[in-house]
């Protein structure tokens, strides 16, 4: 009689590339943190064909925890937001995790993932607060991303996704306070292939998991944030005018409110000085991506 497999209830998956340092840290995390309960959990790291010493880090912690720890070596570079996509869909837990290599988590976060999880079932998207830090000072420079008091819920969560797109997009873009369930965010991939080349691919997951079912925004943070170590620094501009707006676009697809989606797309283009330099960085930087994305303004203005 073959034994029956339990899916787990998480998978915790880490995209890496060139970060041998962070990745060993950040396994350290999650392996203690995740301590006793490897039945509830999955650990899964996918290495986008690194160049440094990556794969030795991954093989120094497989060495140690044999198939607790799911390792795929990928034979190029899928780009960021291809690894992501490719951790949704490896992942063998109800709910999938995708934690960034070098954001510094919190003790906690597993206990509190899976307790969340476990008193609402039903839950789509799992949203956590986290604190911002500058990683070359280590200055914090925003102790709560979300201001709320206490945590929120929803039953019908585009309303609430909408609410904190319009306090700051940053918030549901960051995919390391984002648990979603595994399978919407499969079918998310699959209704819209070309997510998977957007480095804004956390928001749209993340948003398309929420419409289709409950919510949780918990007030305490998870983790902190180390900005000015983007993963996409080359392709700033480009993520602000071009791919973000192109998420925005494909919600209104998917039931968030068009005039919504086009006052955040308008929001992006107000003509300050710091702003219209960006603009012409990204003119000069990928003018071809720059012309495809006339028309999402033009229909954000008309509206």
């Amino acid at each position: 009689m073959t034994e029956r497999i339990e899916k787990p209830l998480l998978t915790i998956a880490i995209p890496t590339y060139n970060r041998a340092v962070h990745l060993d840290a950040q396994l350290q995390w999650a392996i203690t943190s995740i301590a006793g309960r490897w039945a509830q959990c999955q650990l899964l790291v996918s290495d986008n064909a690194s160049t440094d010493e990556t794969p030795a880090v991954c093989e120094k912690w497989r060495a140690q925890l044999g198939d607790k720890l799911q390792i795929v070596r990928q034979p190029g570079n899928l780009g960021l937001a291809g690894n992501i996509a490719f951790c949704i869909n490896q992942a063998a837990g109800e709910y999938v995790w995708t934690v960034s290599d070098d954001d510094v988590m919190r003790p906690c976060a597993v206990t509190t993932v899976l307790a969340a999880l476990s008193a609402r079932p039903e839950l789509a998207l799992l949203h956590m607060n986290f604190r911002s830090v500058d990683a070359p000072s280590g200055r914090v420079t925003k102790d709560r991303f979300y201001k709320h008091s206490e945590d929120r819920y929803a039953a019908s969560a585009i309303t609430l996704v909408e609410e904190c797109l319009l306090d700051n997009d940053a918030g549901i873009l960051f995919m390391s306070v984002n648990v979603l369930k595994r399978a919407l965010a499969v079918d998310s991939l699959s209704k819209w292939p070309e997510a998977a080349q957007n480095l804004a691919l956390p928001m749209y997951v993340a948003a398309y998991v929420a419409a289709r079912g409950p919510m949780s925004l918990l007030v305490e943070p998870v983790c902190d944030a180390m900005l000015a170590r983007p993963s996409w620094a080359d392709r700033d501009v480009a993520i602000l005018f071009k791919e973000i707006p192109e998420i925005y676009r494909q919600l209104i697809k998917i039931g968030y409110d068009r005039r919504l989606m086009h006052k955040l797309i308008r929001k992006r283009v107000k003509f300050e000085f710091v702003i219209f330099k960006a603009l012409v960085k990204f003119l000069l930087k990928f003018p071809f991506e720059f012309v495809c994305t006339v028309p999402y303004y033009l229909s954000a203005i008309k509206d």
